[in-house]
């Protein structure tokens, strides 16, 4: 008899896009550049309402910084 085996994904989607977007963030940082919400939605594929709340939650965390307007965005520190 054969099992079933169901694959489920070893980070959720929140994490898997919070990993990008830290990739992502991180390696601009390294250059001095602050990476804005519409690129990271445009590079990870996210949702922008979905992306703008993992990385509210990031910044809560102290992970990233955000800039707001002109020459604004995410950066870490």
């Amino acid at each position: 008899m054969a099992t079933h085996v169901v694959s489920r994904p070893m980070f959720s989607k929140a994490c898997m896009y919070a990993i990008r977007a830290m990739v992502l963030i991180a390696s601009n940082s390294s250059k001095g550049e602050r990476v804005s919400l519409s690129m990271i939605v445009a590079e990870t594929g996210a949702p922008s309402a979905f992306m703008a709340k993992v990385l509210q939650k990031l910044v809560h965390a102290d992970l990233v910084t955000s800039v707001k307007g002109h020459g604004g965005g995410f950066g870490v520190d």
